[in-house]
Protein backbone atom coordinates (compact mmCIF):
# COMPACT_ATOMS: atom_id res chain seq x y z
CA UNK A 1 0.00 0.00 0.00
CA UNK A 2 1.05 3.75 -0.88
CA UNK A 3 0.09 4.99 2.61
CA UNK A 4 3.39 4.65 4.11
CA UNK A 5 3.92 7.82 1.78
CA UNK A 6 1.09 9.51 2.85
CA UNK A 7 -0.90 9.83 6.00
CA UNK A 8 -4.12 7.37 5.63
CA UNK A 9 -6.78 10.72 6.25
CA UNK A 10 -5.82 12.35 3.16
CA UNK A 11 -4.24 9.54 1.10
CA UNK A 12 -7.62 8.88 -1.04
CA UNK A 13 -7.46 12.26 -2.76
CA UNK A 14 -3.55 13.08 -3.00
CA UNK A 15 -2.97 9.61 -3.94
CA UNK A 16 -4.93 10.27 -7.00
CA UNK A 17 -3.62 13.37 -7.62
CA UNK A 18 -0.15 12.27 -7.43
CA UNK A 19 0.15 8.97 -8.84
CA UNK A 20 -2.55 10.29 -11.82
CA UNK A 21 -5.17 7.72 -13.18
CA UNK A 22 -3.13 4.59 -15.15
CA UNK A 23 0.33 5.72 -13.37
CA UNK A 24 -0.45 2.92 -10.91
CA UNK A 25 -3.64 0.57 -11.68
CA UNK A 26 -2.86 -1.44 -8.66
CA UNK A 27 -3.18 1.16 -6.54
CA UNK A 28 -6.80 2.04 -7.88
CA UNK A 29 -7.67 -1.27 -7.32
CA UNK A 30 -7.02 -1.10 -3.37
CA UNK A 31 -8.64 2.14 -2.86
CA UNK A 32 -12.15 0.55 -4.43
CA UNK A 33 -11.84 -2.34 -2.93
Amino acid sequence: MSFRLQPAAPARPNRCQLFGPGSRPSIFEKMAA
